[in-house]
């Protein structure tokens, strides 16, 4: 069977806002998507776009091929493992897609492959929207074998896909930097819209001139104009963005180094998490008060 053109059997495990969105995507291009997640309201959202839902990951992984973790920290990849490891076979091809330190994507990717199974450090960046649309960014980290029997399924959900290297970790690294840039990009947009607002500006005339302006940047673009809608519905939660800020700069510590931009970040989404906006999208950012000198 040449798996690069069947549509075949994905398993996602985290059935979130990206979950959903991936399985969306995926079902929409002619896969059979099983999923699993604990969450009630992620199942009967899942179970509406049309995956089918299995009790627990190592039964939604039998009849798949590609196998997607999604769920949201390395501590519940640990859980999900600890199912799905005498499960898996030389047919899976597993994708390690949630943001985590660089050394527990190696961690897991070896735990993997002891399996006989294939295993691609695999972090996603662009949101639910752009998950559903099958326009995601993939950073990838793998051996060529596993690139390419999951490349059907990484083509239909991203239309860019960056191969770091074939050492799991790499392109966890690259996510992680990404996120700390667009971390910071969001925290410094949302003060400095504040402050537009409380000097006079009208919010909405400054946030457009920034976006075709040398103050551009894509996060701003996409979450200011909802804190300025007062639209804090949770698309990317403040405390997801926020634990990948955090990650970066551990790691960067790890490695000797400590960047004044990425722990004032931390810093900003810190006050956010301190401030009650936990589960808001992560445009809450906005509603902190403008610093000002005591």
């Amino acid at each position: 069977m040449d798996i690069l053109n069947t549509k075949q059997t994905v398993a996602i495990i985290g059935l979130g806002n990206m979950g959903l969105g991936m399985a969306e995507a995926l079902l929409r291009a002619g896969f059979t998507v099983n999923g699993c997640d604990i969450a009630a309201p992620a199942q009967a959202a899942a179970n509406g776009a049309g995956v089918r839902l299995f009790d627990s990951p190592s039964a939604a992984v039998l009849q798949a091929h590609c196998v997607l973790i999604a769920v949201v920290n390395a501590a519940q990849i640990d859980v999900v493992l600890t199912d799905l490891l005498p499960a898996f076979s030389p047919q899976h091809t597993v994708l390690f897609m949630s943001t985590i330190a660089p050394k527990d994507a190696a961690r897991f990717a070896a735990s993997v492959q002891a399996c006989g199974a294939r295993a691609i450090d695999a972090p996603m960046s662009g949101g639910p929207a752009r998950a559903a649309a099958g326009h995601m960014t993939l950073m990838l980290a793998g051996e060529p074998a596993a690139l390419k029997a999951a490349q059907n399924v990484t083509q239909t959900l991203a239309n860019r896909c960056f191969t770091l290297s074939a050492v799991a970790g790499d392109a966890m690294k690259a996510k992680l930097l990404n996120n700390l840039l667009a971390g910071i990009h969001l925290a410094a947009g949302a003060q400095v819209l504040r402050v537009a607002g409380e000097l006079g500006l009208d919010e909405a005339a400054f946030l457009e001139l920034t976006q075709v302006s040398s103050g551009q940047s894509w996060i701003a673009g996409d979450r200011l104009p909802r804190a300025l809608a007062q639209d804090f519905e949770p698309r990317s939660y403040l405390h997801i963005l926020s634990k990948d800020v955090g990650l970066a700069n551990e790691y960067l510590a790890e490695n000797g180094y400590a960047l004044p931009t990425g722990l004032a970040a931390q810093a900003v989404f810190q006050a956010g998490l301190d401030a009650g906006h936990r589960d808001l999208d992560d445009a809450a950012l906005y509603l902190l008060a403008a610093p000002q000198n005591s």
